[in-house]
């Protein structure tokens, strides 16, 4: 509800453009366009930052990103 309120039409979009992404996925990608770090992220799922960073990763593949490209920037423009 926090990110309707500071990024209005981001889930819409991000569903439109990906609408293959699980809902563990949106999740992440919803606290990485709030400019959450790994281990924020981590915290706030009660799991450890190693398996945010094997999540990023399964995501970049997924969304078929470039290394080069930053997932939060990514989700930024989006």
């Amino acid at each position: 509800l926090q990110l309707e309120n500071l990024h209005p039409g981001f889930l819409g979009r991000l569903h439109s453009k990906h609408p293959n992404l699980t809902a563990k996925e949106k999740k992440l990608s919803a606290y990485l366009r709030l400019g959450l770090s790994g281990k924020e992220i981590a915290g706030l799922q009660n799991v450890t930052p190693k398996s945010i960073e094997i999540a990023r990763v399964r995501l970049r593949k997924k969304l078929k990103l470039s290394h080069e490209i930053r997932l939060a920037h990514y989700f930024s423009q989006l």
